[in-house]
């Protein structure tokens, strides 16, 4: 009866530990097709299993990523890569997740994260403003801005891997580094992530410069996700690890009889 008992546990802890960082996910871009090496022209696989691959434009690189084993490099001039496949409209709610590596050239400004500024404007982005605003976010309805300073305050270092995610309810966006919230601010309106004229990028588009470092592991979710939703994503390796945890647990005899 212990012996079963333990198993249930093991089960139920590390189900629960992983169970929500795939609910409403609608993009997953791990950008593990290299290395190193340039990226120009390749396509980036959509590991949600929806099918929208991404393609590089003629400047990132490949390198050794955060999660798994590549991420993208955007430090060069003009470095993009683009989801184009994407075109379903996504309005609020929706949250995007990704790991950011900042070079350590970087120096003031607005660098994107991602951001929906093309072909047209008044979509959603977010950007890294170093070193003095932290996160910067400009948030559109699809027809006009609605809000241009969804700015929250955070000291990032070079040389430093992050995660950062950002949540919007049709009233509320908040932002995450490290599975920890570092503040909220009021919309004003229901926010646009995605249509036919908006498209999803990481690094430079229309209005905002490419990031001088590297994006890993970017998610697009069609929800709002919460504070432990967030921790699990920012814990999550990769791997399943409640499978591992099971087998472990079989080897060491605590199997059911």
């Amino acid at each position: 009866m212990k012996k079963i008992l333990v198993i249930i546990i093991l089960i139920l802890c590390t189900t629960s530990s992983y169970a929500d960082i795939t609910t409403g996910l609608i993009g997953l871009w791990k950008f593990d097709e290299n290395t190193s090496g340039t990226c120009s022209g390749a396509s980036i696989v959509d590991s949600s299993g929806n099918g929208y691959t991404g393609t590089c434009g003629s400047s990132p690189t490949w390198v050794v990523g955060k999660i798994g084993a590549g991420a993208i490099n955007l430090s060069p001039a003009n470095a993009n890569v683009t989801f184009s496949g994407l075109t379903s409209t996504i309005s609020a709610p929706y949250s995007v997740a990704c790991w950011m590596y900042l070079n350590s050239s970087v120096s003031g400004a607005n660098y994107s994260l991602w951001n929906t500024r093309t072909p047209s404007e008044h979509g959603t982005d977010l950007a890294i403003n170093y070193p003095t605003v932290g996160l910067h976010g400009d948030i559109g309805s699809g027809s006009g801005w609605i809000n241009t300073s969804a700015d929250i305050s955070y000291t990032f270092s070079t040389s430093t891997w992050y995660h950062i995610v950002a949540t919007y309810s049709a009233t509320t966006y908040t932002y995450y580094v490290d599975g920890s919230s570092i503040g909220s601010g009021s919309i004003g309106g229901t926010g646009l992530l995605i249509d036919t004229t908006h498209t999803l990028v990481t690094g430079f588009s229309t209005g905002i410069g490419s990031l001088p470092g590297h994006v890993d592991d970017l998610r697009v979710y069609t929800r709002v996700l919460s504070p432990s939703d967030v921790t699990q994503l920012y814990n999550y390796t990769g791997q399943n690890n409640g499978y591992f945890l099971f087998k472990k647990a079989q080897l060491r005899g605590l199997t059911v009889n």
